[in-house]
């Protein structure tokens, strides 16, 4: 299987297989960098089930292609966090979707499987979901065209 360790912008460095990756926690600003790693104790909780039972392997290979330096830890990482992971179908899509929703309680609230709709209301369009208690999840939104036959930004 193909691997690679990747960073991910200042505190976040990928390890790869194939398609899929798991995320680590990394330390910027600080010299030597730093990569937080799941202890052994906790490692078959937090990763996902293609890394289990694999930890000092993929500790190994962040080692040699990090840069950074390995500190083991108990906190930072959660079951069912940090994988990437092609998106299979739409079932999985709206599933990952819906987990981020309820991750956020306050910005958007409660995703509630309901019925899609658009509406045309004020010229635009605007595709949301009703949910069973009415209340809607507003998730797109279409400018109308311009005069020019264009669209406008909203």
């Amino acid at each position: 299987m193909d691997w690679r360790v990747e960073t991910r912008g200042r505190e976040v460095i990928a390890y790869w297989e194939g398609d899929r990756a798991f995320l680590f926690h990394a330390g910027w600003g600080v010299d030597p960098p730093v990569l937080s790693v799941p202890s052994e104790r906790a490692w078959d909780a937090v990763v996902p089930a293609w890394l289990l039972g694999r930890r000092d392997e993929v500790v190994e290979r962040l080692r040699l292609q990090s840069g950074h330096v390995l500190e083991e830890t108990d906190v930072g990482y959660a079951a069912g966090k940090g994988e990437l992971r092609p998106v299979g179908s739409k079932d999985d899509a709206y599933a990952i979707a819906a987990a981020f929703l309820d991750s956020i309680p306050g910005i958007v609230g409660p995703w509630e499987p309901g019925r899609s709709v658009r509406s045309t209301t004020g010229g635009g369009s605007t595709t949301g979901i009703w949910s069973p208690s009415g209340t809607r999840r507003r998730f797109a939104t279409a400018a109308p065209p311009s005069s020019s036959g264009g669209t406008r930004a909203s």
